[in-house]
């Protein structure tokens, strides 16, 4: 809440969470798969046959303009998850300004003062 509060303070309005990237597909798999299952109060083994969901990555702000794509991640403190996701998600911006035409940026703020250094930079550096 800081984030978005700061930046609209100062006049830029962030998307807060406007799109959900697919990192990977969801399908359904060929491969019979045995998980545990609860039967009578026993662990056994039963056939899985659910769909695989897909892994997504949605981004906690957004700021588009006719050149550049901003990319605002505040993190706090980070799930176990989430560096694997980070990586899978910045491989794909990397391929992004060839397809949009446009200069992908990625900011990770983790307190107030990063907040602040992230917008100092977009000011100067983006929005100049």
């Amino acid at each position: 809440m800081y984030c978005y509060k700061y930046f609209l303070n100062k006049g830029v309005k962030l998307q807060y969470e406007p799109i959900k990237y697919t990192i990977v597909d969801g399908f359904k798999p060929n491969t019979k798969i045995y998980t545990p299952s609860s039967r009578k109060g026993k662990k056994v083994l039963k056939l899985n046959t659910s769909k695989i969901r897909p892994i997504t990555y949605t981004p906690d702000f957004v700021l588009e303009t006719p050149s550049t794509l901003v990319f605002i991640e505040t993190k706090g403190r980070p799930n176990d998850v989430y560096p694997l996701k980070k990586k899978l998600f910045l491989r794909i911006i990397d391929t992004m300004p060839m397809k949009m035409k446009k200069q992908c940026w990625f900011f990770e703020p983790h307190n107030q003062s990063q907040i602040e250094e992230t917008y100092n930079i977009i000011k100067f550096e983006i929005l100049k």
